[in-house]
């Protein structure tokens, strides 16, 4: 699966040339400044999936910190509908903590055909925290990651 990590500029501009499964992170209001738009209008879009989390520490008593709940819907999402795709782009404000997080987790989870310390080199900043708990929840009932 090509699996592309972006920030939010970059997967406003993206149109997919095969079915693409986008999973799209946003800031929880008041956290931030930035104005999501749209996705550009594509039929390769297999799914669109938003989530809600800001990129704090899992402790903070300000926005919206990751939890279970929400990296158990990633996973459960992604395995309802995301292997009728061939690729996956995942987009948080910059791209470089959360939606690598996400990507890798479920690139281990799934063996989506990406090299995995290839990823975690090419996204050095990725928010560990959330990967964590992704491959946590996912292990939990999903069959392929041993």
């Amino acid at each position: 699966m090509n699996i592309r990590i972006r920030g939010y500029e970059e997967a406003e501009h993206f149109v997919p040339d095969e079915p693409t499964y986008a999973i799209r992170i946003f800031n929880s209001p008041g956290m931030s400044s930035v104005r999501y738009g749209n996705l550009q209008k594509s039929e390769n879009y297999v799914a669109i999936k938003e989530y809600t989390f800001d990129d704090i520490g899992l402790n903070s008593k300000e926005g919206i910190p990751f939890n279970r709940c929400i990296a158990r819907q990633i996973v459960e999402d992604f395995q309802r509908e995301g292997f009728s795709s061939s690729g996956l782009i995942v987009h948080c404000t910059q791209g470089l903590s959360r939606s690598p997080a996400v990507a890798i987790a479920l690139n281990k989870l799934f063996n989506l055909g990406q090299d995995h310390k290839k990823m975690i080199y090419e996204n050095e900043h990725y928010h560990y925290s959330i990967y964590r708990m992704i491959v946590e929840e996912g292990e939990k009932f999903n069959p392929l990651s041993t």
